[in-house]
């Protein structure tokens, strides 16, 4: 698979755009560091990485074409500004939250993988958030997300941005524990569910390679889940579900 070639895509690039509109943008690249790590740039020009069109993704991963530019990431929050490094530090801009759980895993526990998203999605449809969630197969293991639009802006700051989307994801992720050791006994697994919500954490965009692997991150409905296999990422043809962008305006904040 060539990178290059695969992010010329324009359906690529725009649904990767969606994503990452207002985020803080990282890019891991092929090109390694003297320590065999992969490069991964936050910055360019003094300024944090942003990519909130498909012609402004595509003009990016350009710029650092010398790096060869792998697989593209967003943080959780969705900034109000982000034009210097003091921005990304400021929860006073940000304006949204994406809601999610990592599910840490390997591609051989993908079933295990598949099953704790569901105990996931189960215990947020118990709490009334349904419309507002979706997945993403990474090629490793899977994320849940809630739609950012399921928090309002002016939900986040009356109830601190932080502390409400923390604690939402904790207190799933509680949910499930019992839940998620049944499942690794009954596959032999050690699948884990994880709040990363930290705030400059980041999480892999729609469809953008994988940084070793040769697929794609997929997005996927709860629907999509019953009938989801690995062979979905394959970068040739992905199967994508474009209905990720479907929300219900502060339905997460019962939860929250």
């Amino acid at each position: 698979m060539d990178p290059a070639a695969y992010y010329r895509d324009p359906r690529v690039l725009a649904e990767m755009a969606e994503f990452l509109k207002g985020r803080w943008v990282a890019v891991h690249c092929a090109k390694r560091l003297r320590d065999g790590r992969p490069v991964l740039v936050r910055y360019h020009g003094g300024k944090p990485l942003r990519a909130s069109s498909a012609a402004e993704l595509s003009a990016l991963l350009r710029r650092l074409a010398a790096l060869k530019p792998r697989a593209v990431y967003g943080t959780a929050s969705i900034y109000e500004r982000l034009s210097s490094p003091e921005d990304t530090r400021d929860m006073g801009l940000v304006v949204a939250r994406t809601l999610t759980w990592d599910i840490d895993s390997t591609p051989e526990q993908w079933r295990a993988t598949v099953e704790a998203a569901r105990a996931v999605v189960d215990a947020l449809e118990r709490e009334g958030v349904v419309e507002s969630v979706w997945l993403k197969w990474s090629g490793r293991g899977m994320h849940v997300h809630v739609h950012e639009g399921a928090l309002t802006t002016e939900f986040l700051r009356r109830r601190g941005v932080l502390d409400a989307t923390w604690s939402a994801v904790q207190y799933i992720a509680d949910k499930v524990k019992e839940k998620v050791l049944e499942v690794n006994l009954r596959y032999g697994a050690s699948v884990k569910v994880e709040n990363l919500m930290d705030p400059q954490r980041v999480f892999t965009a729609p469809l953008s390679l994988h940084r070793e692997l040769d697929a794609v991150c997929v997005a996927l409905k709860p629907e999509d889940l019953d009938s989801f296999e690995p062979g979905w990422a394959d970068p040739r043809s992905p199967r994508h579900n474009s209905a990720w962008r479907r929300y219900v305006e502060g339905e997460a904040e019962p939860l929250a």
